[in-house]
C-alpha cells in the first residue's frame, strides 16, 4: 500500500505525467464499475426472483432461509465493492471513506456468515484484473463494510513501520480484537496510525486522521 505515485516524486515531469495519467485511469475503472454495478443488480434480481416461493397466504415472498441463495447475494454485493474500492480510494480521503464504507446492521451475529465474508474479501480483489493493483486497503475496506452489515463490530487498522530503507504502510480489519485475514503476529511489527471503529469513525486519537494522506494509491 502506497501513499503516494514514487512516479510524482522523482521531478516535475514525472509530477506532470502523474497528472495527466489519472484522466485515463479513472475512465477505465470508471466504465467497468459502472458496468459491474449494472450487472449486479440485474443478478440480484433475477437470484431473487428465481428463489421465490408461494407463501401460506397464496403470495410470494422471498426465501431467506435459503444459504445458497443468501451466498451468492452476499457474493454479488462484495463483488460489484470489489470493483469500485480501486476507484474510490482514489477520489475520497481514508477518513471519509471509512464512514462511507460502514454499514449499520441490527441482524443477529452470525460466525458462519463472517467467515464467508472473510474468505470473499480475501478471494474477490485477486480476482479483478490487473491483479497487482489489490492491495490490504481494498481487502479491508471491502471486509470492513461487509463485517459492519452482519453486525461483527469490525475496526479498521492503518498502521506502518519502518524497513531498511522505507516507510511500510499496511491496513488490516480486526474482529473481537483478532486480525480477520492474518495472525496476529503478522502484524505485531506494525505502529498503528489510526484504528476506525463504529460509524466509520476513528478510535483512540481522532487527531491522527489528519496525517493521513488524502488519496492512496
Amino acid at each position: 500500500m502506497r501513499a503516494w505515485s514514487p512516479v510524482a516524486r522523482r521531478n516535475a515531469a514525472g509530477l506532470a505525467a502523474v497528472y495527466l495519467w489519472r484522466p485515463l485511469w479513472l475512465a477505465r475503472h470508471a466504465v467497468p464499475a459502472y458496468t459491474a454495478v449494472r450487472r449486479v443488480r440485474r443478478e440480484t434480481k433475477r437470484a431473487c426472483d428465481e428463489r421465490r416461493e408461494a407463501g401460506p397466504d397464496g403470495g410470494m415472498r422471498l426465501n431467506r432461509d435459503d444459504p445458497a441463495a443468501g451466498w451468492i447475494l452476499l457474493a454479488l454485493r462484495m463483488g460489484a465493492w470489489s470493483v469500485l474500492l480501486p476507484l474510490l480510494k482514489r477520489l475520497v480521503p481514508l477518513r471519509r471513506l471509512a464512514r462511507v464504507a460502514w454499514a449499520r446492521s441490527d441482524r443477529t451475529r452470525e460466525p458462519r456468515r463472517e467467515r464467508e465474508i472473510v474468505r470473499l474479501s480475501a478471494a474477490l480483489p485477486r480476482l479483478r484484473l490487473p491483479r497487482r493493483e489489490a492491495n490490504c486497503l481494498e481487502r479491508s475496506l471491502l471486509a470492513y463494510r461487509f463485517l459492519a452489515q452482519a453486525n461483527a463490530d469490525p475496526t479498521l487498522v492503518v498502521a506502518v513501520r519502518r524497513s531498511d530503507d522505507a516507510v511500510v504502510g499496511h491496513a488490516w480489519v480486526t474482529v473481537d480484537g483478532l486480525p480477520v485475514h492474518e495472525r496476529e503476529a503478522a502484524v505485531r511489527e506494525f505502529v498503528p496510525l489510526v484504528e476506525f471503529g463504529r460509524r466509520g469513525l476513528p478510535v483512540g486519537r481522532p487527531a491522527a486522521t489528519k496525517e493521513l494522506p488524502e488519496r492512496w494509491e
